[in-house]
C-alpha cells in the first residue's frame, strides 16, 4: 500500500496541513504492528507496535479525491503521552 503522510505537531495549533508531504511511503501491517518505510523500503520512518495502538480509524477524506485517511492514536510504554498519526492513502 502506498501512502502519503501528514505530520501533526503542536506548532500547527492543532490543525492538520491541507497538503501532504510529496514523498510516498509504504505501509506494512503484520502481527507485530505497523511499519512505515520509504517507497524503496530502505529506510523505516515509523513503527507502531500493536499493543501501543489505542485507536485506529480509516475514513474517506471528504474532498472527492477518492483518497482515504488512516488515523492512529498511540501511546508510549508508560501510557503517559499520546500521539496522533494521520496517513493519506490511495485506497482503503
Amino acid at each position: 500500500m502506498e501512502i502519503m503522510s501528514f505530520i501533526f505537531t503542536l506548532k500547527q495549533d492543532g490543525k492538520l496541513p491541507f497538503v501532504p508531504l510529496e514523498e510516498e511511503f509504504i505501509m506494512g501491517v503484520s502481527k507485530y504492528g505497523i511499519k512505515v518505510s520509504t517507497s524503496d523500503q530502505y529506510d523505516v520512518l515509523h513503527r507502531h507496535s500493536l499493543y501501543l495502538i489505542i485507536r485506529m480509524v480509516c475514513y474517506d477524506d471528504g474532498l472527492g479525491a477518492g483518497k482515504s485517511l488512516l488515523a492512529l492514536k498511540t501511546t508510549d510504554a508508560s501510557n503517559e503521552e499520546y500521539s496522533l498519526w494521520v496517513y493519506q492513502c490511495h485506497s482503503l
